[in-house]
Formats: structure tokens, sequence, C-alpha cells
């Protein structure tokens, strides 16, 4: 499984409500991602690009990008977003609620038995202390994509191509050259925080379902202890999700990866969209809502947070969401459907 994520906006509090940010993830099994990049030249093409140059939404036409979502439309690729309104919050908001995840950090330290694991752990509690409030908000959005996107793949893929849970490959956008706290704050925290959020919402596993694939990630001797020691949880099962999430991590620069600009392109695109930027709105949301998967509890396909208040949503971007749940991917696999290996 090739995971592909990238960002658009700033994550820069605004006065403006509506100022909408976004984090795409696009998931696309091994015998797809050709296919998949030969749409993004179609659509490089199209814009008068060479196959190899990187193209930016600003440079594409409405109907051109419209084509590009209609060739990813076949694919057993998938679409998943966190957005936020930095317009919602100001910096004083976004400061409280880092503080918060800090303190929260630091309480867990004591309870990591080996010194070397307690050193780390404090060395990236304290970069993560270091994130400007844009950079923090951006982090917190990555966090909830990335749980999203593994809650939901799992269940997906393993119903219609469960070898592809065989590995996964991620690959994100570096855009931080400078600022190397936030990529390497990512890389040791996100682990952290997605075992942390399956504890209070476990990860939805399907009776019958073809996980041989996915089985070496599995904890060999059973779920750590300290959710018992510490917590009072009984598990009686789990993954690695810091596996997972390591095994194959790098963070790359756009221009080199196709598959990053492909969820750089969908994430340019969703923010659009969440802004109401199209000339025909609803039929983007509904291209783009077509590479998602239903959420459950009727829930909208796309994860939109707020650090502070719930998300209010104008009518007309209630009517952009409807357009994207109405088109999303069924999660549950028709009857009679045979799994495929890629």
């Amino acid at each position: 499984m090739h995971i592909f994520i990238d960002e658009s906006g700033s994550f820069v509090s605004s006065s403006t409500p509506g100022s909408w940010c976004v984090v795409a993830a696009y998931v696309v099994p091994e015998r797809s991602r050709t296919k998949a990049e030969a749409a993004l030249i179609a659509l490089k093409r199209a814009s008068g690009r060479h196959a190899t140059d990187e193209v930016k939404l600003k440079d594409v036409s409405e109907a051109a990008y419209l084509a590009f979502l209609e060739q990813l439309g076949p694919l057993d690729g998938t679409l998943y977003c966190t957005a936020v309104d930095s317009g919602t919050s100001n910096a004083a908001d976004v400061a409280y609620h880092q503080q918060r995840q800090i303190e929260c950090l630091n309480e867990n330290i004591p309870r990591i038995r080996h010194p070397e694991g307690r050193a780390g752990h404090q060395h990236a509690a304290d970069r993560f202390a270091r994130l400007s409030p844009q950079l923090y908000l951006q982090i917190v959005c990555q966090y909830n994509l990335v749980f999203q996107l593994i809650s939901q793949a799992l269940l997906y893929y393993v119903q219609r191509t469960p070898a592809t849970l065989g590995r996964f490959r991620w690959r994100i956008d570096q855009k931080h050259h400078g600022n190397s706290v936030f990529d390497e704050s990512f890389r040791a925290l996100a682990p952290t925080f997605m075992q942390s959020y399956s504890i209070h919402n476990p990860q939805p596993m399907l009776t019958g379902a073809d996980y041989r694939h996915f089985e070496r990630f599995n904890f060999k001797d059973g779920p750590p202890t300290y959710l018992r020691d510490e917590y009072g949880i009984e598990a009686e099962s789990g993954f690695n999700v810091r596996l997972v999430m390591s095994e194959d991590f790098a963070f790359v620069d756009s221009k080199d990866c196709p598959g990053v600009q492909i969820a750089d392109l969908l994430a340019s695109g969703l923010r659009r969209c969440l802004r109401l930027g199209y000339s025909n709105n609803d039929k983007v949301a509904s291209r783009l809502g077509s590479l998602m998967v239903e959420a459950a509890q009727r829930e909208p396909p796309l994860n939109l947070i707020s650090i502070t208040n719930a998300v209010s949503a104008s009518p007309e971007l209630s009517r952009t969401v409807r357009e994207m749940q109405s088109a999303c991917l069924p999660m549950i696999a028709r009857r009679g459907k045979k799994a495929r290996d890629p």
C-alpha cells in the first residue's frame, strides 16, 4: 500500500471564517500506482506541461482537473482528508491546546521503563513544544488524518485487496527543509499518538476477512502490558502501530515523487472546494467524494476538526460536504465480490 500525504494552506490563524486548510492522503495499491501516475501525466500535458514537470492547481483549468479526478475514479485508490478552519481559532487558542498536549506527553514519560526510551520520548516532547502555532495546528491535522486513514483503509482494503496490507509505504511532502523540528516531531510522535487514540477508539476488524498479510504487524506476545499496568485496560489483541508507520517511511521532495504530487493536487482541490472556489463546486465535490470512503454512522467522509468550538458550516459548505458524502465509496464490499491480491 502506497500512502502519499500533502497539505494545502498556511495553517496560520485568520480573522476570516472559512479559511480552510487541508491535509490529504492518497492511498493506492501497488498494482494501480502506474495508472494513477498516468492520470497525473495526462493532466500535465492537458495543462501544457512536460511529463516531468510539477504542476500545481493554479496552473490547471477546472475542466482538466475534473478530467483528472474522473481518471482516478475507476482505480482502487482512496482519498482521506482532515481540514481545519483557521478562522475559528486564534494563536492563543492554539497555544493553549498545544500546552495541554505537552503536559499529557510529559505525564507519560515516568511510565516508560527503559532509560533510552524515556530520553527519546523527552527529546521528542521538547521538540514538539517548540513548534510554532501554525505548525502545531498542521501536525494535529496530520495526526487526525493518519488515525482516520489507518482505521478506514485497513477495513476497506482487507475486503478488496487483502495483500495490500502486507506493507505500508509512507511518503510525505517535505516542505519544511529549513525546519526539521516539524518533520522529526511527526516521525517521532505520530505512532505514540496513534497508539493512544486506539486505546479509546479501537480499530474495527471484520470477522471472517483475510488478515493473513497483516498478521506480521500483530503483537507476537499480546498487547503491551503497560495498558493493563498503567491504565487498567485489558486488551486481548492489537497491532504494532509503530511498525506499520516506521517500516517504510520517508519525507520526500514532491518534485521527485509523482504520488505526492497527486496528493498535493487533491489537497489543494479539496481546500478550494471547501472555500467554494469552483464555478461548478457541486460537480468537483462529487468527483472528490467518489474517491473517499464512507464513514461510520453517516458521518462525512472527510474529517472537519476544530480545537476550540464545534465546527459550524454555512449552508453552502454543508451542501458541498453532502455532495461528497453522496458520492463516496461504500465501506462494505458487495456480497459475492471476491477479494483480489494486487
